[in-house]
């Protein structure tokens, strides 16, 4: 099966999946586990398996600072946009 490119900019937040949200978020800036169900109202579970599907698929790479865990985009997902 071929997956469409999608545009983020033109969908609105209702329409789109929550990793596709926190793919969007990670291009500010690194973020743990506690930001990101915050911004998306999920429970923690919830927004540490999103984390973990996204670093299995090789979009994200993590960093343990002290007690919490940042994720952020890979180099290489940040320069193509894959």
């Amino acid at each position: 099966m071929i997956k469409p490119k999608v545009s983020y900019k033109n969908i609105d937040k209702v329409s789109r999946s929550d990793k596709e949200i926190i793919l969007e978020m990670l291009k500010k800036s690194p973020l743990c586990v506690s930001d990101i169900q915050k911004e998306l109202n999920i429970s923690q579970p919830r927004a540490s398996n999103l984390l973990k599907e996204l670093l299995i698929d090789g979009y994200v790479d993590k960093k343990k600072i002290k007690t919490f865990v940042f994720y952020g985009l890979k180099d290489e997902v940040k320069k193509n946009g894959k």
